[in-house]
């Protein structure tokens, strides 16, 4: 299973905590092992869950669609045409503008797109649509929306995220490529003193004897860079609390999508923000 997939608080797969007995050292080699895992369940077709477009302070305003509308006059097989039209119409575009029209807020998320497969490099961007490999229908806090993975005409395999909108299903494309506004090499060059948004997979280095321990680190992995780091948390911070209440349901990792900043007292990178929880937020659909 996925990290995401058919996540929420009443009902979390059960898994390996990395911390339990086990010494920091060996939790983090296990913890990359497992990671490998996911990250080739993903690519095998298991689903993974989507996120949002909040700034840290507010919301986006976002538009409203009658998703409801579209769910219940739609059969099944409409639903999936729809996705599947999308998402032929993202990798077909040959341009990035030619892209937004298939996604959630559409050309308000050109400038990020443009900047982010810079960063990755132009030879990670699509050429053109080949098949669908995999496709779910997924809930999330009562929103469905479909998980599907499709081949470009090179072979290469895009993860996508799709919400219902009044006119049928289109690509929530932050979470689709899990985006962030740093890696996190880029972060520790710059070591920014304002808060970055990344969308990471969080552990926490606590068993269930450090129940009274304050939670003062956690483990965090980022979208292509699989290693796990150490990340400070105030100990008495709301962050702090908000986390170890969430780790209490005792799944081994968590999609989170929130802000890091430099400490620069510490010299650390400490997390400061909770966006929410799944790198998908369900509210963008409704």
């Amino acid at each position: 299973m996925s990290p995401e997939a058919g996540w929420n608080k009443r009902d979390v797969p059960k898994g390996p905590d990395l911390s339990r007995n086990l010494t920091i050292g060996l939790g983090i080699v296990l913890g990359l092992s497992i990671l490998g895992w996911i990250f080739i369940l993903i690519s095998r077709g298991d689903t993974i869950v989507p996120v949002t477009t909040v700034t840290q302070g507010g919301n986006e305003t976002l538009p409203e669609h009658s998703v409801s509308d579209f769910m219940e006059n739609s059969s099944p097989e409409e639903v999936s045409d729809s996705a599947r039209q999308a998402v032929a119409g993202f990798l077909n575009a040959r341009t990035l503008k030619g892209r937004c029209q298939f996604i959630h807020g559409g050309e308000s998320h050109l400038e990020k797109m443009r900047q982010f497969y810079a960063r990755i490099g132009e030879s990670d961007q699509p050429s053109g649509f080949s098949k669908i490999a995999f496709e779910r229908l997924e809930s999330m806090e009562g929103v469905p929306f479909i998980y599907l993975n499709a081949l470009d005409a090179s072979g290469e395999t895009h993860v996508f995220n799709l919400l219902p909108t009044s006119d049928g299903m289109l690509i929530d494309w932050e979470s689709s490529v899990c985006y962030g506004e740093m890696t996190w090499e880029e972060f520790q060059e710059k070591k920014p003193e304002e808060p970055v948004l990344m969308r990471v997979l969080l552990s926490s280095r606590h068993s269930e004897d450090d129940e009274g321990t304050p939670l003062d680190f956690v483990l965090l992995s980022e979208r292509d860079d699989r290693s796990l780091r150490i990340v400070y948390v105030d100990p008495d911070g709301e962050v702090s609390r908000t986390l170890k209440d969430v780790f209490k349901t005792g799944a081994s990792f968590y999609p989170y999508t929130l802000y890091v900043t430099w400490n620069t007292e510490r010299r650390v990178a400490e997390v400061t923000g909770l966006k929410h929880l799944y790198w998908m937020d369900p509210k963008l659909s409704r």
